[in-house]
């Protein structure tokens, strides 16, 4: 993935350098020295971040999460240390975000619809607006999807929208961690090959107005909770269902209470890991760029892991005798357009998903 030779567009960094060349340029010409006074070894200071995120302990994004933790303690000598909490030990997405924008040390996965409300880039929820990304035409599955948000997070569009976050204090470290094809799993043998079918179930969705707006625009009945919390709400009775990723269902062990599952294949998109701006100007700029390289490192080898895991995982349902049906995924894409023009999106540009189309050749 590439970063960019100025990652969040810090205009008061630049300020900040622009002083002090200037004061040391006229310390120097009054006679006197401009040597930095650099800090004793013994009194450095180690700086420790919690990493939060909502996928079970066994699940491959934490054993990934803990490699790029032992690239950070190891690059930094021991000075930068990150702690990884699964299942959403330290509390939900949304808290955790106003717990680093307000200058916690922790650090927390979010959806892009999470970062638009909270950080306060409209436009960047569109990538997670459902059916932004198509496959080629003659292609299909996460394989086919992947390339074309490379080509976003690679863009001026995106670079534009990251720098947007950054002025608003939300630093993202990085964007690339990508979960796959999400589909839907519910307690009705029958499946849901058509919105319609979906008349009569309670499904989970991800907080962000993105799923939201597009789930009202079928006859479910929308609840939105954390992913700790699904699989005791299913069990309960009080919840029929979810949608997302095969791997991230069975993480949270969905498979032990579902009956089918229809592949509408509705979301494809990344997820990303920010902190606040206090905790990342606690930093120096070469622990800055380690801990970038190892998040991003970090999410190509988990893309890799999901993409190449998919049809093993999707097998696993199949040997559990779970029924899966092909959705009617016109219809269910229809929807995205009634969606996505309505009044829930009074902030974004009209148009950006069109331009995420184009910047990554769709159209």
């Amino acid at each position: 993935m590439t970063t960019g030779k100025n990652q969040f567009g810090s205009k008061k960094k630049v300020l900040r350098a622009l002083i002090a060349t200037v004061g040391c340029a006229a310390l120097a010409m009054g006679g006197y020295g401009c040597t930095q006074a650099q800090p004793d070894p013994d009194e450095v200071k180690v700086i420790e971040i919690k990493v939060s995120h909502n996928q079970s302990e066994t699940h491959y994004q934490t054993k990934w999460l803990e490699e790029v933790a032992k690239r950070v303690e190891e690059k930094t000598n021991g000075q930068v240390k990150l702690t990884i909490y699964s299942s959403s030990q330290l509390g939900t997405i949304e808290d955790l975000i106003d717990q680093a924008l307000a200058g916690s040390d922790v650090m927390t996965l979010h959806n892009w619809a999470q970062a638009a409300t909270l950080g306060g880039v409209p436009n960047i929820a569109a990538i997670s607006a459902m059916y932004t990304f198509t496959a080629p035409e003659g292609q299909s599955g996460p394989g086919a999807i992947y390339p074309l948000i490379q080509k976003l997070l690679d863009s001026d569009l995106f670079a534009g929208w990251k720098a947007e976050l950054a002025d608003n204090g939300f630093i993202l470290v990085t964007a690339n961690w990508y979960m796959g094809e999400r589909h839907i799993y519910t307690d009705n043998p029958n499946g849901h090959p058509t919105p319609e079918d979906l008349k009569g179930i309670a499904l989970r969705v991800p907080g962000g107005v993105t799923w939201q707006a597009y789930f009202k625009e079928t006859p479910a009945t929308i609840v939105t909770m954390d992913g700790s919390e699904v699989y005791t709400a299913m069990q309960q009775g009080t919840l029929n269902g979810a949608e997302g990723p095969f791997a991230q269902t069975l993480g949270w062990s969905l498979h032990e209470l579902t009956k089918s599952v229809t592949l509408t294949g509705h979301g494809n998109d990344t997820q990303g890991f920010m902190l606040g701006e206090k905790t990342w100007n606690k930093l120096s700029e070469e622990q800055q760029k380690i801990l970038v390289e190892a998040f991003v490192w970090g999410g190509d080898e988990y893309t890799k892991e999901t993409i190449a895991n998919v049809e093993a995982d999707q097998k696993k349902f199949e040997d559990l005798g779970i029924p899966i049906y092909e959705a009617d995924r016109d219809a269910y894409r229809a929807l995205s357009d009634l969606a996505y023009t309505s009044a829930a999106f009074p902030e974004w540009d009209p148009d950006v998903r069109q331009q995420i189309r184009e910047v990554t050749g769709q159209s």
